[in-house]
């Protein structure tokens, strides 16, 4: 089961550096800005079941 996620040019390039941050300084965890309303995510039809039922 995969979750997709699409972000916007400027978002792409913040997340790749913030990779690369954390291969060259071996950080657990980095933060990242991102425009969420430039976010397109995709769910598991799984997922979309799970969270439609836990909304309601």
């Amino acid at each position: 089961m995969q979750i997709h996620f699409h972000v916007s040019g400027a978002d792409h390039v913040r997340l790749e550096a913030a990779e690369e941050q954390l291969k060259r300084t071996q950080a657990p965890e980095a933060m990242v800005d991102v425009d969420i309303s430039q976010m397109d995510l995709i769910l598991p039809q799984e997922y979309a079941h799970y969270l439609m039922a836990n909304t309601e």
